[in-house]
């Protein structure tokens, strides 16, 4: 978990944009997913948030997904 660094974004890049740095996870609130539409969400680098994650601060399942990587 030491090797991951976090960095927080002002959202004005583009989740492409932001995956052009190896190593990347970007974590999208599901409250964008329809504004992002184009993107496929299913490939690695991208992590949708459910609504309890984002709003409720809950990184358990996260946490479980950064270790499978």
């Amino acid at each position: 978990m030491s090797s991951f660094k976090v960095e927080v974004t002002h959202g004005f890049e583009s989740p492409e944009e932001l995956l052009e740095d190896d190593g990347v996870l970007v974590l999208i609130s599901p409250y964008l997913k329809s504004v992002l539409g184009h993107i496929d969400f299913s490939k690695s680098g991208y992590y949708l948030l459910s609504e309890a994650e984002y709003n409720l601060e809950n990184i358990d399942n996260i946490l479980n997904y950064i270790k499978t990587l």
